[in-house]
């Protein structure tokens, strides 16, 4: 696969995933408090960090 179709397909895939995440935030919004949820997106990115840091030391 060429290098461009392959950078355009990834592109693709990351749009839609960025798309998708505003039907996740707008439920998210309506069951929990703003402040609920910038924590708890807080603590899984941070989770997410420690476990990419334990996988490649």
């Amino acid at each position: 696969m060429k290098q461009q179709y392959r950078a355009e397909l990834l592109l693709l895939l990351i749009t839609f995933i960025w798309g998708g995440t505003f039907s996740i935030v707008k439920t998210a919004l309506e069951n929990a408090s703003p402040l609920i949820f910038s924590r708890d997106k807080i603590w899984n990115f941070n989770d997410f960090v420690f476990f990419l840091f334990s996988l490649f030391s």
